[in-house]
């Protein structure tokens, strides 16, 4: 049977780890909010240059438009995943998602934790990074995805890209997404389009180049960014969980606490009285 020390050492443990996972748990929800929060501006500069795309797009010979959309051969394939654990089968349903992709897929992958189990799963992984843990460092996330692709685009062969990532949704749950990137879908540009084109000293052609190619970046980093929050809410549903449990825990071995020290404070009294009576019994003789 355990002594009344064990206990009181177990219950010390115990309130340790929960202020452990209370700060784990802070921690996260903060970064789940901070990243809602930068979410709005991301969207918006990613329709602005959408706009920009279709009002220099009308402007572009028919015979341009269509010579720009002809695919590669090569798939390329970008997956946010986390950087660390703790968080549940985050990054195991991310690398399921992937698990079935065609053969000539190329796959990029973000966040060690999901380069890690792709590893194990013995998938083709040709690039993989750190992702953000702060969301100061997204951008940064961003801009080593994109140098990868286009150091990947110049060698040529590929012009079909895919950005898998989790989305935020409430309560720490999250849907995995898929979007194309690479060839872009100008329709949903086109619906943006409610005033006419502007004058530009550039040619067309060029000046789409380097929007798509700031489209791309914008992209990434909200796909980083949706990656991010959705870590960080999976993160914060876990430590909750962990939060219930050490609770239920403590309040067992505080009961048992209470059992031993009433078991001790008998104990005292029983000896008091056995003592009495030897006294008694001795003053008898």
């Amino acid at each position: 049977m355990e002594r009344l020390s064990d206990i009181e050492a177990r219950i010390g443990s115990f309130a340790q780890l929960e202020d452990v996972i209370g700060v784990m748990r802070s921690l996260a929800a903060s970064r789940v909010q901070q990243a809602q929060d930068a979410l709005p501006a991301i969207r918006s500069y990613s329709d602005t240059i959408g706009t920009a795309i279709a009002r220099a797009e009308s402007v572009l010979p028919a015979q341009d438009q269509r010579a720009r959309q002809r695919p590669g051969a090569i798939r390329g394939l970008i997956l946010f995943c986390g950087e660390h654990g703790f968080c549940g089968p985050f990054n195991e349903k991310l690398i399921e998602s992937v698990a079935g992709a065609p053969r000539g897929t190329e796959l990029y992958i973000v966040g060690t934790r999901g380069a890690q189990l792709a590893q194990e799963r013995k998938l083709a992984v040709v690039w993989s990074a750190p992702m953000a843990t702060g969301i100061g460092m997204v951008t940064s996330v961003a801009h080593m995805v994109a140098e990868a692709l286009y150091e990947r685009f110049s060698r040529g062969g590929m012009a079909n890209v895919t950005m898998v990532f989790a989305r935020y949704a409430s309560h720490g749950h999250s849907s995995i997404e898929r979007e194309v990137l690479l060839p872009l879908d100008r329709g949903r540009f086109r619906r943006l389009l409610t005033t006419p084109a502007p004058l530009s000293n550039l040619a067309p052609g060029v000046l789409i180049d380097r929007l798509i190619g700031e489209y791309f970046f914008a992209q990434l980093v909200r796909g980083a960014t949706e990656s991010f929050a959705s870590e960080n809410a999976a993160r914060v549903a876990l430590t909750q969980s962990a939060r219930h449990a050490i609770e239920e825990r403590l309040q067992t071995l505080a009961g048992q606490r209470r059992q031993l020290r009433q078991q001790e404070i008998t104990n005292e009294i029983l000896e008091v009285i056995g003592g009495s009576e030897a006294l008694a019994k001795t003053g008898r003789v």
